[in-house]
């Protein structure tokens, strides 16, 4: 082996979250579950309070854990909701510091939603094509009305 290939230092927390992560995302621990306590965490990893309260932090901010002071923490389900809340903050900075940054959102935006509309095409029954309708129906005869356009 030429090339060398540095053994990069990894804080506690970071390998504390990353094995925590796995639970979540291999399904040995389900949304609605309550995560292990500091203290069974603390003495399976076998590190500090510090180190698992990092960790549990990163967790709550990706979306993947509810913390409640003076209970367990619990899993969440991921939803699009919790997804989007994730980078809504680096988006606001992103967009903020660059007028290109912007339109090249705008492209990608254009270019997925055009996806998924292709996608939804291709799957809808004749239900979900009368649901359809029947809903721009709705929205057309709510114009002028925006909570009930909206509600539609």
């Amino acid at each position: 082996m030429n090339r060398s290939e540095p053994i990069v230092r990894r804080k506690l927390s970071d390998e504390v979250f990353a094995r925590l992560k796995r639970l979540i995302t291999s399904g040995e621990l389900q949304p609605g579950d309550d995560m292990p306590s500091e203290r069974e965490l603390m003495e399976r990893f076998e590190v500090g309070r510090p180190a698992i309260r990092e960790a549990m932090q990163a967790l709550s901010n990706m979306g993947l854990v509810a913390i409640s002071h003076g209970e367990r923490a619990k899993v969440l389900q991921l939803t699009a909701k919790s997804i989007i809340k994730q980078v809504d903050g680096a988006a606001k900075i992103i967009l903020s510091s660059s007028r290109d940054t912007l339109e090249h959102l705008k492209t990608a935006r254009i270019f997925f939603e055009r996806g998924m509309v292709r996608e939804a095409a291709e799957k809808a029954t004749a239900e979900d094509v009368q649901r359809l309708r029947a809903t721009v129906a709705e929205q057309r005869a709510a114009r002028g009305d925006s909570e009930a356009f909206i509600s539609a």
